[in-house]
């Protein structure tokens, strides 16, 4: 293992910037109170059935996990906001996964290294049984989200009768990566994973991708448009898929994505508190909390390193770029007819509010720049591919979020490049990040069982029994 990043920490005692700790202990022996983050409303902390599993020992010292402002922005381990802590400090002492180097992720000895890690992850990953209910959304620009309810021998009953649910709700709405559905190995196995552990999930569906239909010239960015989707999926859940009323009011949703999933994850929880984005409905379209695995923060960054040599080009740039146009090619058509609609409010302006975009070029595209530049910056009211990747960066609004959110990356990642965005975290007390020495681009298959990915579903459990529990 490389020596620079699992190096076990020194735990810290309780000192004067153990603050959080303070408060977390601040219940004694009659339950937790409430832990007040910097700003927002209270998080309630641990919840007391995982408290009853962690020692005053356990929560009484930094984990040793914990990676201090000292050691800097790409060793291995946990980051969280330490002076006010709270998240972070409620996750390591609530997870049995994160708090000790013995129970962190280890990657089987064959695939250490991030390209073998992603091409296996993608190749031998264990069928999940898992059936789907595919609800059609209506969308404001006339158009339809896939958004299927995964329905199995844990949910089926549920599914049945929503008045039989237990209150309030708890629901995991997933996003997959780019180019893939629920029909994803991944995003199959975290569904099933959660639903043993009583949580119903949805995935929704990008347009084009998962056998998506698609009625309306546009289909999906890093963030405008999706976040959007995403905040119509959420109303759609509350208000039809549990029936309105208090349940659905009350209902609370946790967004977890992969990938591009989880870059439009960040950019939706960021919007939440800003309300910059369309189709905000209050509690109605919002999210408790969220989740992003291996979610590109800096698409400038990830961009250049998809480019950066014949490798990359070959093994992730072309394939999916490959992958992207054979999943839009069905629906260019819609282009075919002249200029479409320009974003509302862009700052580009074709004649008549409208804009042209070539279906045959889109067809020629080799790199998921071109793609982009043919494409997506057009169709989302983007003056350059370039302005594109700046503005749908979450690094530009993580400060924003004001909600519990998770982010899990891999220093060998060779997409997002292993970069992570260490000091961004370090100063937002709503965020807590993992970061693992191994693990590739959406891969962490276990040591134990090479087929699977279970330590990173625990990690995902843990915080979402977490956030929910807390509300």
């Amino acid at each position: 293992m490389p020596s620079g990043l699992r190096q076990p920490l020194c735990r810290r005692q309780t000192g004067s910037r153990s603050s959080g700790l303070a408060l977390l202990l601040a219940a004694g022996s009659g339950g937790l109170a409430a832990v007040a983050f910097a700003r927002g409303r209270p998080f309630d902390g641990i919840p007391r059935g995982i408290r009853r599993h962690c020692t005053q020992a356990q929560l009484g010292q930094f984990p040793e996990t914990y990676v201090p402002p000292s050691d800097g922005c790409s060793a291995e381990g946990l980051y969280f906001c330490e002076d006010s802590g709270n998240l972070g400090w409620t996750l390591s002492a609530a997870s049995g996964h994160l708090r000790s180097w013995s129970s962190w992720y280890r990657a089987p000895w064959w695939l250490r290294q991030g390209d073998a890690m992603t091409v296996a992850a993608s190749r031998v990953r264990a069928p999940v049984q898992l059936g789907y209910e595919r609800h059609l959304v209506p969308s404001a620009d006339g158009g339809l989200l896939a958004l299927d309810v995964a329905v199995g021998p844990e949910t089926q009953e549920h599914n049945q009768d929503t008045a039989a649910l237990p209150r309030p709700v708890k629901l995991v709405l997933l996003l997959p990566g780019l180019g893939g559905g629920s029909e994803r190995g991944n995003v199959r196995a975290m569904s099933a994973a959660l639903a043993q552990q009583g949580f119903r999930s949805a995935t929704l569906n990008m347009r084009s991708m998962g056998g998506s239909p698609v009625q309306t010239p546009r289909f999906f960015s890093a963030m405008r448009g999706s976040t959007d989707d995403v905040r119509t999926a959420n109303r759609y859940l509350r208000q039809e898929l549990l029936g309105g009323g208090r349940q659905g009011e009350e209902a609370q949703i946790v967004v977890v994505g992969w990938s591009n999933g989880g870059t439009i994850a960040l950019n939706f929880l960021a919007e939440q508190s800003t309300s910059e984005g369309l189709g905000h409905a209050g509690r109605w379209s919002a999210a408790d909390g969220g989740a992003g695995l291996g979610a590109p923060c800096d698409l400038l960054r990830g961009t250049a390193q998809f480019e950066k040599s014949w490798p990359m080009q070959a093994l992730y740039n072309r394939v999916l770029t490959d992958t992207l146009v054979s999943q839009v090619a069905p629906h260019l058509h819609l282009f075919r007819n002249g200029p479409v609609a320009l974003w509302p409010g862009a700052e580009e302006r074709a004649e008549a509010g409208r804009i042209a975009v070539d279906a045959d070029e889109i067809l020629a595209v080799k790199k998921l720049r071109a793609f982009d530049d043919s494409l997506t910056r057009r169709v989302f009211g983007y003056s350059s591919v370039e302005d594109y990747y700046h503005d749908a960066s979450p690094l530009r609004r993580l400060d924003k979020i004001q909600v519990p959110t998770l982010l899990v990356s891999a220093a060998d990642d060779p997409v997002v490049s292993g970069w992570i965005p260490a000091e961004e975290v370090r100063s937002n007390p709503w965020l807590v990040l993992v970061n693992t020495a191994h693990g590739g681009h959406l891969g962490w298959l276990d040591e134990d069982d090479f087929s699977q990915s279970i330590w990173l579903q625990r990690v995902v459990i843990d915080f979402v029994t977490i956030v929910t529990k807390s509300q």
